[in-house]
């Protein structure tokens, strides 16, 4: 009688196995489709503003006499180290609107890989074909506006992608190296990381201690190397900079006919004054409060996840994003490794088959993108940070088993 059932049980199964693979299919056409659309709309809609002061900054590095930091009649000034413009190189023989879609255009194609590296620490058993489209997806989503506006965001965060994947493979001395080129080009988006980095000298087991120090001296010293190299490239570079943000404003604009406006930003004491309608001080003391309180919260978690290094990036990641001042939507790539570690805690739950912890991740991040959907002002982006960093600070790290990602305690 078993041996009569066999075939029929075969066949059964097959059958579900061909539905199966055919809806993997159908989601993989869906999502590759809804990232061919984006990307078309993109690069339809570049915004040629923030863009010019890259351009311009990669331009004058090149031009005897001149020099990044002086006005050249663009909207927006170069406010950021010297070594940043040096990114911007490759396109710094092209006309601008050429320099504009090849960055765009290339940008575009640095995201893939990054998705990739970030997808083998965060969510590693996830088939690539099936997962690595659905996750190319939702990351053009997020770093959208940046790839308007034509910031170098996304090869920041795959500095840092990289600097894990040479954590993984025991590689200290690259993942020095990576971290801080992730570490310097933007500093106020990543200070946090930082200074979260720095407990790895005073926390963990001597194992831990000893690679955060080899860690350090690499780190240390690729920073002394490009501030050699800054320095011979432009010997005042760091004054020139000082005096640009003395004296410009970062928060108002002027049009071409002279009317001076407020930027209508998402960051975070903005979004409270929108909120709240208060300026000034009590603006500043409620920011203040709700900062600190979120740094105990952050800083606690980041001691109980000091051995998981994808998971402590995230965590410092999201909350430098959620308290910088002066964040804003274009700057969202850096939410890309604490949203792959929001859909790796749900990917988790829904392999231990707890149902309900996985939808209720799974709703988080869903909203994390419904939030700019339904959105009616620019403000309420900033709903996309304070979601995922919520999610972050209420559970434990996305890997259950420590090897399978980078780790302190592997090398």
């Amino acid at each position: 009688m078993l041996k009569a059932n066999q075939p029929a049980q075969s066949i059964a199964d097959q059958s579900r196995q061909k539905y199966a693979n055919l809806l993997k299919f159908g989601f993989v056409a869906v999502c590759s489709l809804l990232c061919l659309f984006q990307m078309q709309q993109l690069n339809a809609q570049v915004y040629n503003v923030d863009f010019k002061a890259f351009d311009q900054a990669v331009k004058s590095l090149i031009t005897p006499g001149d020099n990044p930091y002086q006005p050249h009649g663009t909207e927006q000034s170069f406010h950021y180290p010297l070594w940043t413009s040096f990114l911007y190189l490759p396109i710094a023989g092209l006309e601008h609107f050429a320099a504009l879609h090849t960055w765009q255009i290339a940008n575009m194609l640095i995201l893939l890989p990054v998705v990739w590296l970030l997808a083998r620490q965060y969510v590693p058993e996830w088939p690539v074909w099936v997962g690595l489209p659905f996750l190319y997806c939702l990351s053009l989503s997020i770093c959208s506006l940046n790839l308007l506006d034509g910031f170098p965001n996304i090869l920041i965060v795959g500095s840092f992608s990289l600097m894990l994947a040479a954590f993984k493979a025991g590689r200290i001395n690259q993942a020095g190296m990576w971290g801080t080129l992730g570490l310097v080009m933007k500093p106020q988006l990543t200070f946090l990381v930082g200074l979260s980095f720095l407990l790895w000298l005073i926390t963990g087991s001597p194992n831990a201690r000893r690679i955060a120090r080899r860690w350090w001296l690499a780190a240390l010293l690729t920073g002394l190397v490009l501030l050699a190299v800054s320095l011979l490239v432009e010997i005042d570079w760091i004054g020139r900079l000082y005096h640009a943000l003395s004296t410009e404003s970062l928060t108002t604009g002027m049009q071409e006919d002279g009317y001076v406006y407020a930027y209508i930003t998402s960051t975070f004491p903005d979004w409270l004054n929108y909120l709240t309608r208060l300026e000034g001080w009590p603006v500043t003391l409620l920011y203040g409060g709700f900062a600190i309180g979120l740094l105990v919260i952050g800083f606690r978690r980041l001691l109980q996840w000091r051995n998981s290094v994808p998971g402590w990036l995230a965590v410092a990641l999201a909350l430098n994003v959620v308290l910088t001042p002066y964040a804003r939507p274009y700057d969202y790539p850096f939410l890309l490794p604490p949203l792959f570690c929001l859909i790796g805690i749900a990917w988790q739950a829904y392999r231990a088959k707890r149902y309900r912890r996985t939808i209720n991740y799974g709703l988080l991040v869903a909203l994390v993108f419904v939030a700019t959907a339904l959105n009616r002002d620019f403000r309420w982006f900033y709903f996309q940070p304070l979601l995922i960093t919520a999610g972050l600070l209420t559970d434990r790290p996305p890997a259950e088993k420590p090897a399978e990602t980078a780790s302190l305690e592997q090398p």
